[in-house]
């Protein structure tokens, strides 16, 4: 009975690993018995079963009624195990080493806010890192939401504690009143404006008309890669580049986003949508509004390149450290000079 349990189990795991490492579904639309196609991890079992006499004697018709092994619940139990293996193994492979912590956020298909947890480091042989350790759901993406599930994500492998000066530098940024509040409105504008194909359609005409009359008139030069936004992408809280990228885009097409909305404004039958949109307008024609833009816009710049030069896979750590102090000398000196030659 015990050698059968193993071998049982082994085929078992052996598909799930396969599955897990090849980023495959586990299941099919109709697992019934009559079924053409089961699903991955009923046909690899079953594929199993017809090239391996000693598995078929344990599995599927051979197996007893309550010990199939191929229960959605047993599949789950079996793939967090393995989760939990990995995870154990990375936090050993860690050790006592510095490492950083990467957290990226992400919504799915029910608009349920994810947040990603990663960590990088440097292995014995100087080379760098990045494993991804858990997805935890989290109610907001404020700086103490996402310590806590940090927190809670590493009582659950190990004892290390996650200083809140690890997270984002965004994060801290929206502490600041002024830009959280023009953030807030700069995801208004983008959702407003991206709604539906026919906002995304009037704004790529609009400013492709645009580019057309400043070409004409001269005030522009054409290129490969010059003036393409036609698109504004939604930031994430969580990922610097992406609200560095959409400020980028919604600066260089203003005039076209503001008649967007004023059409959005003209065609409303809804009183609430139609003030929404009214709000938006006197929004980008404030000057506090504007200024944090630009202002987001140079900070964001800094600390953009400086993340992506981080995420290179041939970055030395020694390097590293030298643009981390770059950056922190660079912020340093706007703090002391002023930003008069930002603007």
């Amino acid at each position: 009975m015990e050698v059968a349990y193993r071998t049982k189990l082994t085929a078992v795991l052996d598909a799930i690993r396969f599955l897990l490492k090849q980023g495959l579904p586990f299941c099919g639309h109709d697992e019934s018995s009559d079924s053409l196609s089961r699903g991955n991890f009923i046909e690899l079992l079953q594929r199993d079963c017809d090239h391996n006499e000693e598995i078929a004697n344990v599995l599927n018709i051979n197996a007893l009624g309550n010990n199939h092994m191929t229960f959605e619940k047993i599949q789950k139990e079996l793939v967090h195990a393995c989760a939990e293996e990995v995870r154990t193994t990375i936090i050993k492979d860690i050790g006592d080493r510095v490492f950083s912590l990467m957290v990226d956020e992400s919504r799915d298909n029910s608009v349920k806010v994810h947040m990603a947890i990663m960590v990088r480091y440097v292995d014995d042989h100087g080379e760098i890192l990045k494993r991804f350790l858990s997805v935890e759901h989290v109610a907001d993406t404020s700086s103490h939401t996402l310590k806590e599930a940090i927190d809670n994500c590493f009582c659950k492998v190990c004892s290390l504690f996650c200083s809140p000066a690890s997270i984002g530098g965004f994060a801290v940024a929206k502490i600041l009143p002024i830009v959280e509040n023009s953030f807030s409105y700069l995801s208004m504008i983008v959702n407003t404006v991206g709604a539906s194909y026919k906002e995304k359609d009037a704004l790529r005409l609009s400013q492709h008309d645009l580019m057309v009359t400043r070409l004409e008139k001269g005030e522009i030069s054409s290129g490969r890669g010059l003036h393409q936004e036609t698109s504004l992408a939604r930031p994430g809280d969580t990922r610097w580049g992406s609200h560095y990228q959409t400020i980028l885009c919604i600066l260089a097409m203003w005039p076209s986003v503001m008649e967007v909305i004023g059409n959005v404004h003209d065609d409303a039958t809804d009183s609430k949508k139609k003030g929404a949109a009214l709000g938006l307008l006197d929004r980008m024609e404030d000057f506090e509004f504007v200024f944090t833009l630009h202002l987001m816009k140079k900070v964001l710049a800094v600390t953009n390149g400086l993340s992506q030069v981080l995420q290179e896979k041939n970055q030395y750590i020694v390097n590293a450290f030298d643009m981390v102090r770059a950056v922190k000398v660079k912020f340093q000196s706007y703090r002391e000079d002023g930003w008069n030659e930002s603007f």
